[in-house]
C-alpha cells in the first residue's frame, strides 16, 4: 500500500506540473497585453516595459515560469495586475463559495441517484423505470444555466420561499446560506443525477442476476436488505469512478452557475482573471483546479479498496 500511495503520490505532482506549464504557456499565446489593466490605452512604452520588469515578465518563457513555480510551491501565487493585492487570500475567498457548491450537488446528486438506480434496477422495465430513463435523458441533456433560469423563475421568483441570486457566508446566517445555495447545487447537480443513476442501475442489474443475489432471494430476505446490503456495494465501482472524474466537469458548470446565480466562487474568478489579463490569477485558478482534480481520483483509487477486498490484496502481492 506504501508503494501505490507514492507512485499515485508522485504522478500527481507530475499531473500538477504539466497543468501549471500547460496553463502557463496557453496564456501567453492570447493576444493582448496584461499592462493595459494598469496604465489603460494610453501608457507610455516605458513605463509598460517597467510594468513587465516589476510583475517579472519581461524575461524568457522558462525563467518566468520556474520564478512563479519556486514562489508557488511556497503558498506566493504572485499579485493581482490591477490592484497589487495578493493572489492567494482572493484565491482563499472564492474557494469557500466554490467548495460548498460543489459539496452540495455532489451530496444531492450521489443521494437521489442511488435511491433511483436502486428502484430502477429493482423495477426495470415498469412504467417507472421508462419514466425515470426519460426524466434522465433531459436532464443530461439540459444546459446548466437554462436550468438554473428556470429554477429562478418558477421556485424563487414566483415561489417565493428561495433567493434567486446572491450568496450569504455558512457562519453568518445558516437558514439564508442554504435558501441561496440549494437552487444552484441542484442546478449543478442534475446532469451528475442523471448519469449517476443510469450507471448504478445498469451496474445493480447484472449484479442481481448473480448467483448469490439468487442464493439470498431463496432464503426469503426482506427486498430492501437485499439491494442494500448485498446488492448496492459490489454496483458502486462505476458510480464512484465516474463522481471522481465528474470534479472536472463541476468546475466547469459552475461557471455557469455561479454566473447565474450570483455566487463569487473561483470559476466566476477565473473567467473575470482572463478577461482583464490577470496572467497569474488564471495560473493560480488552474493550478488549484488541477490539485483538485487529482486529489479527488486519488481518493476514489483508495476507494476501490474498501469496497472490493480483491482489489486491495492484489495491490499488497503486487
Amino acid at each position: 500500500m506504501f508503494r501505490f500511495l507514492r507512485s499515485r503520490f508522485y504522478r500527481a505532482l507530475l499531473v500538477l506540473l504539466v497543468g501549471s506549464l500547460f496553463a502557463y504557456m496557453l496564456l501567453r499565446l492570447l493576444p493582448g497585453d496584461p499592462t493595459l489593466v494598469k496604465l489603460g490605452a494610453n501608457g507610455t512604452k516605458e513605463a509598460r516595459e517597467a510594468l513587465l520588469r516589476q510583475w517579472k515578465l519581461d524575461g524568457p518563457w522558462y525563467s518566468g515560469y520556474l520564478r512563479w513555480l519556486g514562489g508557488a510551491v511556497h503558498g506566493d501565487l504572485g499579485k493581482s495586475f490591477a490592484n497589487n493585492t495578493p493572489i492567494t487570500s482572493r484565491l482563499r475567498q472564492t474557494l469557500i463559495p466554490s467548495f460548498q457548491l460543489m459539496i452540495y450537488a455532489q451530496v444531492v446528486a450521489l443521494t437521489i441517484a442511488v435511491m433511483l438506480g436502486v428502484l430502477q434496477a429493482y423495477l426495470r422495465g415498469t412504467r417507472f423505470d421508462k419514466v425515470m430513463n426519460g426524466v434522465t435523458s433531459v436532464l443530461i441533456s439540459a444546459p446548466p444555466f437554462v436550468l438554473g433560469l428556470w429554477l429562478q423563475i418558477w421556485l424563487a421568483r414566483k415561489g417565493g420561499f428561495f433567493k434567486a441570486t446572491g450568496y450569504v457566508p455558512f457562519s453568518q446566517d445558516l437558514w439564508q446560506h442554504f435558501k441561496l445555495m440549494i437552487l444552484p447545487a441542484v442546478t449543478l447537480a442534475a446532469g451528475p443525477l442523471a448519469t449517476y443513476a443510469r450507471l448504478l442501475r445498469t451496474d445493480m442489474i447484472a449484479t442481481l442476476q448473480e448467483d448469490y443475489i439468487l442464493m439470498a432471494k431463496s432464503k426469503g430476505l426482506r427486498p430492501s436488505y437485499l439491494l442494500f446490503r448485498h446488492g448496492l456495494k459490489p454496483s458502486l465501482f462505476s458510480l464512484i469512478t465516474s463522481a471522481g472524474l465528474n470534479i472536472g466537469a463541476l468546475i466547469g458548470g459552475a461557471v455557469a452557475v455561479e454566473s447565474t446565480f450570483a455566487i463569487p466562487g473561483l470559476g466566476r474568478l477565473i473567467v473575470g482573471s482572463i478577461l482583464e489579463r490577470e496572467y497569474l490569477q488564471v495560473q493560480a485558478g488552474f493550478l488549484v483546479v488541477v490539485l483538485i482534480f487529482v486529489v479527488s481520483n486519488l481518493a476514489v483509487e483508495l476507494l476501490y479498496g474498501v469496497l472490493d477486498p480483491r482489489i486491495r490484496h492484489a495491490r499488497t502481492i503486487g
